[in-house]
């Protein structure tokens, strides 16, 4: 298991190279569709990281409604669960979402549910039943008659509730914030890849690779923080298959990292790129 080893600096560095693989998919019009820590494998070494199996990836179409027996139990989100078909890209960010709340509470998976069902309840003990009705009533949703006796009533939860001694170091302001933005009922109210790139949580990564670059220019000295020089390449691809609604969890996998890239810049004919801002 890599990821209880990370320092603060490595999960956002991290996340942050995850983000730029979802960015690149967004605007292609692809949706991941399995985002979790088994699809992704790190080079620690040098600080490679791969977003891996593409077997549930699909491109995206505007008003299309689409299979919600995708992604893995723990990274569900809650449009899925509650059977909303016409979903988009932002599942990929409640993925994300998990993960991240994962990572910096230190509570793997953040959300553990035994079933579908049961998930969902696990989500509505932390973001609020009156949100999750919220939310149902804004897209005309139903919940399944099985959600009878098993949801109650339970207000939202602070994620300040979540930092203890052991996950202090991890939990400033800006990664609960971050975490704030990603994990929400409605999809419409998460960030974008593109947006979450922006956010002040990730300011030191993007300071690193400024100084980077920087150095790279040969203008601005730079201390090595991040292993060998050159070690800071982003590489992702999608060479794998499989996956799926398997209920599966694992942490981040050390693993070698092999040049790729996913994706020729060209999306399907006809799909919507996530946008641009």
């Amino acid at each position: 298991m890599l990821y209880p080893t990370l320092s603060d600096f490595d999960i956002r560095y991290y996340v942050h190279e995850l983000l730029i693989a979802l960015d690149f998919c967004h605007s292609n019009g692809i949706m991941h569709r399995d985002i979790k820590p088994h699809n992704i494998t790190i080079d620690h070494a040098q600080r490679r990281l791969r977003l891996i199996d593409w077997g549930l990836a699909e491109f995206y179409h505007p008003g299309r409604e689409y299979n919600v027996r995708v992604a893995s139990r723990y990274f569900k989100g809650p449009e899925l669960l509650v059977d909303l078909q016409d979903y988009d890209y932002s599942l990929d960010m409640w993925s994300l979402g998990c993960m991240v709340a994962g990572m910096v509470f230190r509570r793997e998976p953040f959300f553990h549910g035994h079933d579908n069902y049961d998930q969902l309840v696990k989500i509505a003990r932390v973001l609020g039943t009156d949100e999750l009705f919220a939310y149902l009533n804004k897209y005309d949703l139903e919940l399944d008659s099985n959600f009878e006796g098993l949801l109650g009533r339970h207000p939202r939860k602070l994620w300040a509730k979540f930092v203890n001694p052991e996950n202090a170091h991890l939990c400033s302001p800006e990664a609960l914030d971050f975490v704030d933005h990603v994990l929400r009922y409605d999809h419409m109210d998460r960030m974008t890849a593109r947006e979450a790139l922006e956010h002040p949580w990730l300011a030191p990564v993007r300071d690193f690779a400024r100084r980077r670059r920087e150095e790279e220019l040969g203008t601005v000295p730079i201390p090595s923080l991040m292993g060998p020089p050159g070690a800071q390449r982003r590489i992702f691809d999608g060479d794998a298959l499989g996956g799926g609604d398997d209920g599966a969890s694992a942490t981040l996998q050390e693993l070698p990292a092999d040049d790729g890239v996913v994706g020729d810049g060209q999306g399907e004919e006809g799909a919507v790129p996530a946008p641009r801002y």
